[in-house]
């Protein structure tokens, strides 16, 4: 293979995912323009062709115009460098190297605050869960000290809590108890998270 026409015939094949040309004689950049005309194309491998080194900004230039791209030639194409190429390649054809480098370098702010911003919603949702987890077993330590202590007053014997069942194996659920200390320090932390927000 050492032209786009000698590969045309893929598009015979618009459900074509994968393409592997490598280490062929392609030397005609218009490969690209067949290869973009695949509307599902996934894979490609490319590599060993002379036309690499043709394609100015070949890896973005492939995933820029190659919209469903998701692996090409040695490594992934992952979400994160689709969106920075995609700043990158507009900002290029508009001002050139200098503007590309400066939209890439925005994108990439962009999505470290973004991955920033989703990282402290886990972190806050996972401190309401413990608060709520906390809150949920003090109730049920206050009632069962409260059914026991109502149970002694009336001279009857203290009740049992029931055992609670898995809801996926249908074990039963072993209640260890926590050493006083193990509780102290739990409880203290939990307190702080709660009085710091």
């Amino acid at each position: 293979l050492k032209t786009a026409a000698s590969i045309e015939h893929v598009l015979q094949v618009p459900t074509l995912q994968t393409i592997d040309i490598q280490q062929n004689k392609i030397d005609d950049p218009a490969v690209v323009d067949v290869l973009e005309q695949l509307p599902d194309l996934r894979v490609v491998y490319l590599q060993g062709n002379p036309v690499v080194k043709k394609i100015a900004h070949y890896r973005k230039t492939l995933v820029y115009r190659l919209k469903n791209l998701k692996y090409l030639d040695d490594r992934p194409v992952f979400d994160d460098e689709r969106r920075r190429t995609m700043a990158w390649y507009e900002a290029f054809l508009e001002g050139g190297v200098q503007a590309a480098q400066v939209a890439e370098r925005a994108e990439l702010d962009a999505i470290r605050d973004e991955k920033k911003a989703a990282d402290e919603r886990n972190f806050r949702a996972m401190e309401e869960m413990m608060r709520e987890g906390l809150e949920i077993r003090r109730k049920r330590e206050s009632e069962e000290a409260a059914a026991r202590k109502a149970a002694l007053e009336a001279g009857e014997r203290a009740p049992v809590p029931e055992v609670p069942i898995n809801v996926f194996t249908g074990s039963k659920i072993v209640n260890v108890p926590e050493s006083d200390d193990v509780r102290e320090v739990r409880e203290a932390r939990l307190e702080k998270l709660v009085a710091s927000t």
